[in-house]
């Protein structure tokens, strides 16, 4: 009874929406993302985020239902900014090339921008996080809807002879998500290298190697 107390009041406080209860929120998401980025999920308790938000346990219920509709709202957002990008630049007339230098140096961006939510996700496994909580997204649909439109690209470059044609195309995609989301290991927006910097080096990597044979 007490937990669907807390479901009830909950509910009623984010139809009425607050400016109080949406701050508060948003705090507890950020804290969230801290300790995921640091414990990883498995091993990040509701305890253990409530104690990084200043909060007590039966609080934090007020906010959220779960650890896991926690760790989507953390990744949800800046995974939405980041597919919305990428379609629209799937999207574009023009070049192929200049398409992917385009993602790549917008993803570094993002990686800064929503930093730490973005390596939240990057470190998890998708296949265990697949599925979708009550109300929630499912997350790795929304991984596979990023890959199909990074993986269209490089077929348009393929195609259009930019591109060498000797490399799957899925393979190739991988290999560049790969090698932005190894970042998560060394990079802070904070540090001695920006993210514009790491998206042109990228870029350069992808570009290059990717026409290797067509010149």
């Amino acid at each position: 009874m007490a937990a669907s107390g807390i479901a009830k009041r909950r509910a009623a406080a984010r139809a009425e929406g607050s400016k109080h209860y949406v701050e508060r929120r948003r705090a507890l998401i950020k804290a969230a993302a801290t300790v995921f980025k640091e414990r990883g999920l498995a091993d990040t308790s509701i305890d253990d985020i409530a104690k990084a938000a200043g909060v007590d346990r039966a609080s934090l219920y007020y906010y959220v239902a779960s650890k896991r509709e926690l760790f989507e709202e953390v990744v949800q957002d800046a995974l939405v900014s980041n597919i919305e990008m990428a379609e629209r630049i799937r999207e574009k007339d023009a070049p192929a090339d200049e398409k992917l230098t385009e993602l790549l140096n917008g993803l570094l961006t993002s990686y800064a921008e929503y930093y730490p939510h973005l390596y939240v996700f990057v470190q998890e496994d998708a296949s265990r996080i697949a599925g979708r909580s009550d109300g929630g997204a499912d997350i790795a649909d929304l991984q596979r809807r990023f890959d199909r439109a990074l993986i269209s690209i490089i077929q348009e470059g393929m195609e259009a002879g930019v591109f060498r044609s000797d490399i799957p195309p899925r393979l190739a995609a991988y290999g560049i998500i790969g090698m932005a989301n190894w970042t998560h290991r060394w990079f802070n927006p904070d540090g001695p290298v920006g993210p514009e910097e790491v998206g042109r080096a990228f870029s350069a990597l992808a570009i290059d190697g990717l026409r290797g044979s067509t010149r």
